[in-house]
């Protein structure tokens, strides 16, 4: 049977289409989130099914799951990320809601945090919230290779699997160690039947450096505009632990409260689901 308290649904914004998952319409907690690079929504599956009654508004990014990829002279820059935030909640009639992000969505909540500080009433950050910094001399030789990886990457499809379970288990040997379920939840939206195998749909531009990243300056600068107060969960198995830059970045956050729980990258999805759902319960409970 459906369950009647969740909708897919879609904005328009510009000429993109942008694809997401909504529960519990009409709550009166007010939550958009966003997922991390080269998930899609459904990462926040697990999250929902226990989080309780809130409108929970989570969105595939552009180039993720089934959102559209942005159009050949398009770039994926996280700023470009934060006007189309603001313009989903001016569509949903939100003037002011909470941001929930998971790694790369938790650097794009940040920074959207920073931007237009007034409507962001809560912020909680999942193993993330510093944009991957960029020293000032790095900054041609990053270009140089953006231009290069975009050549080389432009109009092509990914790895093809021969089976659906080579896919899967191919997600769930990346870069960041999931689990084959955790793998499974994320394909069920992401994994396309391409000919007689099967492939992860994504716009593999995604896999090039950005043009241009923020330097530590700047990032201090959004950061330092938060108004919000702060949620940060990270996992004692994930990234953003052995990250050199976070200490420095985060102390730029006025209101935070930081939370350590057993797990990795993914832990919101796997070992401390649970516990996410308590604690990100307990913090929107409070003043």
């Amino acid at each position: 049977m459906p369950d009647p308290n969740f909708a897919e649904i879609e904005f328009q914004i510009h000429s993109l289409t942008l694809k997401a998952k909504r529960w519990n319409q009409g709550a009166e907690t007010r939550v958009i989130a966003l997922h991390g690079w080269l998930d899609n929504c459904g990462s926040f599956d697990p999250l929902a099914s226990i989080l309780g009654d809130m409108d929970l508004v989570a969105l595939d990014s552009a180039g993720h799951g089934h959102s559209d990829f942005r159009s050949p002279d398009g770039q994926y820059l996280i700023w470009t990320e934060v006007g189309e935030i603001f313009a989903i909640a001016d569509q949903l009639g939100w003037p002011s809601f909470t941001l929930l992000g998971h790694s790369r969505g938790a650097g794009i909540a940040a920074i959207t945090a920073g931007t237009f500080p007034e409507r962001i009433g809560k912020l909680i950050l999942i193993e993330g919230g510093v944009p991957l910094p960029m020293e000032a001399g790095d900054v041609p030789q990053n270009l140089a290779s953006h231009i290069l990886d975009n050549q080389r990457l432009g109009g092509t499809k990914g790895s093809v699997f021969k089976t659906r379970q080579k896919a899967i288990q191919a997600r769930a040997d990346g870069f960041t160690k999931i689990s084959y379920q955790t793998a499974e939840i994320l394909a069920q939206r992401s994994l396309v039947k391409d000919g007689q195998g099967y492939r992860w749909h994504a716009d593999p531009r995604l896999k090039a450096p950005s043009s241009l990243k923020l330097t530590h300056g700047q990032i201090d600068a959004f950061l330092g505009r938060i108004s919000a107060p702060t949620l940060l969960i990270e996992g004692k198995q994930g990234l953003w632990q052995n990250m050199p830059f976070r200490p420095h970045h985060i102390a730029r956050i006025n209101q935070l409260e930081e939370i350590l729980l057993d797990g990795g990258h993914h832990l919101h999805m796997e070992e401390s689901v649970s516990d996410c759902a308590q604690a990100i319960a307990h913090f929107l409970q409070g003043q």
